[in-house]
């Protein structure tokens, strides 16, 4: 039952798409174009109502690729040297009478003099 529902829905769908066809198929194509350029002002109408006039897109241009980025190398830092100052020096203290270095002889009655010491051979 739903399918002869169907079928007759369908065909004078059918049949008045053909006879459509069928028509502007014979109908002579006549091209008839016109144009007209005229300039209108409008009055009583505020200039700003109507937009910003129309112009052409910009142009569209070749696809370049982006620019090469130029990457520095990491900066290493150098730690300089530390700078050591000489060692002082140290003197060895030598009593004439009697003879002998400190701390061996205590008391130097004629003073001390100081020496430079030798190294140990």
């Amino acid at each position: 039952m739903k399918q002869l529902r169907g079928m007759i829905v369908r065909i004078p769908a059918l049949l008045s798409c053909l006879v459509l066809a069928l028509g502007l198929a014979v109908l002579p194509s006549t091209a008839d174009a016109r144009v007209f350029v005229g300039i209108g002002i409008p009055f009583g109408v505020p200039f700003g109502w109507y937009g910003a006039p129309y112009f052409y897109a910009p142009p569209v241009y070749a696809y370049w690729p982006p620019a090469p980025v130029y990457v520095p190398p990491p900066v290493q830092y150098v730690v300089p040297p530390a700078v050591q100052a000489a060692p002082a020096v140290q003197y060895w203290y030598y009593c004439g009478k009697p003879k002998g270095y400190y701390p061996y002889v205590k008391a130097c009655p004629g003073g001390w003099r100081q020496v430079q010491p030798k190294p140990v051979q």
